[in-house]
Parts: C-alpha cells; structure tokens; sequence
C-alpha cells in the first residue's frame, strides 16, 4: 500500500506533497489535543457523591419504581380480565355443548322411534304390494294370452 501512496504522490508533483504534509501535521496536531484533554479530564479527581446526591438518586429510583409497578399492575390487571372472560366463554360452551348433547340424545330417539313407527304399516303395505301383484299377474297373463289368440285366429 505504501508504494501505492508513493506512486500517487510522485504523479501529483511536489505541491501535492506539500499538502499532504500539512495536511497530517493537523490531524496530529488534533490528535495530540483531544488526547491531552482526555488525560486532563481523568486525571481531575472525582468527589464522591453526597448524601444528599444519594437520596436524590435513590428518591427518582423509587419514583421510577413506583411508575414502573403501575404499569405493572394495570397490565396484570388487563391480563385478570381475560382469563376471566376467556374462563367464562368456556363455562359456557361447555354449558352449551353439555345441553347439545341432551338435545341430540333426544332428537335420536325421536328419530329411532318415528322410523320403527313408519317401519311396521310400510312392511306390511310392501308384502300387500308382492300378493296383489302375484294374484294379478296370474289372471291377467291369461286373460293377454286369451285375447292374443282370438286375434290371430
């Protein structure tokens, strides 16, 4: 890199280098400045703080306790709430599907009992169908058979 610097400084000529040095001297200089306020700054010793300075902290600590506590409370409060209304909401469902399981007990039943019901006159009007359609046939086939031959003779 530094044959780079070097490189670029030969192509700006002998003005260039001046700036350049003048130009790190006053950075270096700055340098020396804020290093030397920093080391006078330490170096002042610190007093310890009062008494009086002590309750002061102590009194905005507790201060900001005491804000922080609140909210604290009222989100504690937010989060009460909610479980109660969410406790509720269950009691209820529960309440609710506790009486849909009666009322859907009730409905099979008065289901099972009107199907047994319609069951018994619908087995016995199948077995009327079967006999008067066996009787019927029988007379009728001989009555087509009849006809049929008094029109082909």
């Amino acid at each position: 890199m530094a044959e780079w610097l070097d490189g670029f400084l030969e192509g700006l000529g002998d003005a260039s280098t001046s700036w350049v040095t003048l130009l790190t001297g006053l950075l270096a200089a700055g340098a020396s400045v804020i290093s030397l306020w920093s080391a006078r700054r330490s170096a002042q010793p610190r007093k310890p703080p009062s008494i009086a300075d002590d309750i002061e902290t102590l009194q905005e600590n507790l201060t900001r306790s005491a804000r922080l506590m609140k909210k604290v409370q009222s989100e504690v409060d937010l989060q009460v709430a909610a479980l109660a209304k969410v406790k509720a909401e269950a009691e209820e469902n529960q309440r609710l599907a506790e009486l849909n399981k009666e009322q859907a007990e009730a409905v099979r039943r008065v289901i099972a009992s009107t199907n047994e019901a319609a069951a018994k006159p619908n087995r016995r009007q199948q077995w009327l169908f079967f006999l008067a359609g066996l009787f019927s046939s029988v007379p009728l086939g001989v009555a087509g058979n009849f006809v049929y031959d008094l029109i082909t003779k």
